[in-house]
């Protein structure tokens, strides 16, 4: 006897992740384990008027990583990538009271009061990506200037972040979450072999990089119960986003955690895109085997369509 469908969900894959390889496991998943959901795997690509059509019949969620283009259109409830700057991510995380470094706005014409910032200032652009343009400055050095890297050109603003001195290599975690629920959870650590940064000030000519995700990092599987928890607790601070990658650091004269990024524009789906490939042959991990991330997803995915209602 065939199984009435209650419900739809729509996955549509980002093209330069490979996520259609890894929504057609989660295909094969739900078809097996949740009867009740008609799934679709959609490219964002031209409005689709019959798939509208029939999903209006039934309570439908939307999925992208991405803020979607041609698509945006479409029945029921649809949970896409955030368009907001960093600094904006930072203000609303400072808002739900989670930990993130003290920060101002730097941009043309407008420098702010750093009285309360420390001797050096982490310099990053408020579009950035990829660490593209993070630097370490001189508070007294501080100043306007354009980014250098393609990665970073539309930034016209400046973040200015308290420097969080995480140990003699720059470490960080990155905490990735669907729905605020872990899918992996790495930490990241520069390469070893450059020269280390003794302390909190111990920086050449005031300037250098404090960057963990650089040329010769390393990534292995974190495990830490505090840190994912704080990663999942972040995605609190965006409930329309359904993925964000935390970045974290951990003070290491005090312990203290901070959330140093969200990542909330959604393009952290690592599994196979051509950077987590590449990320997981170097350093000889898995990110699915971590959690069974594809196959959790799959089920974060059900729960989250079974919520819906029709509107």
């Amino acid at each position: 006897m065939m199984s009435v469908k209650k419900y739809n969900l729509v996955l549509v894959p980002h093209t330069k992740s490979n996520q259609r390889q890894d929504f057609e496991k989660i295909a094969i998943y739900i078809e097996k384990n949740a009867p009740d959901i008609q799934l679709f795997i959609v490219e964002d690509i031209e409005e689709n008027k019959v798939i509208d059509k029939f999903l209006r019949k039934k309570p439908t969620l939307v999925f992208s990583i991405f803020r979607l283009k041609h698509l945006k259109q479409l029945s029921g409830t649809i949970y896409e990538g955030s368009t907001v700057s960093k600094y904006e991510e930072l203000l609303m995380m400072e808002r739900m009271d989670l930990p993130v470094p003290r920060m101002a706005l730097l941009s043309v014409g407008n420098k702010p009061d750093l009285g309360d910032f420390g001797d050096y200032i982490v310099m990053k652009p408020a579009r950035g990506r990829q660490g593209a343009d993070v630097k370490i400055v001189k508070k007294t050095k501080v100043k306007w200037k354009r980014p250098k890297t393609e990665a970073a050109s539309r930034s016209h603003q400046w973040i200015l972040q308290e420097f969080i001195y995480t140990g003699e290599w720059p470490t960080s975690y990155r905490v990735t979450t669907l729905f605020g629920k872990v899918l992996f959870s790495l930490k990241i650590e520069a390469d070893r072999n450059k020269i280390p940064l003794k302390s909190k000030e111990a920086f050449k000519n005031g300037g250098g990089s404090i960057v963990s995700s650089g040329k010769g990092c390393s990534f292995s599987l974190d495990y830490n119960e505090e840190i994912i928890a704080l990663g999942e607790k972040a995605h609190t601070a965006f409930p329309s986003v359904p993925l964000i990658g935390c970045d974290i650091v951990r003070d290491i004269e005090d312990g203290e955690l901070y959330i140093v990024e969200a990542n909330s524009m959604g393009l952290v789906w690592h599994f196979n895109s051509p950077i987590g490939i590449s990320s997981q042959k170097h350093s000889n991990i898995s990110f699915e085997s971590q959690f069974d991330g594809i196959n959790k997803a799959a089920q974060i995915l059900i729960q989250k369509t079974r919520s819906l209602t029709l509107s």
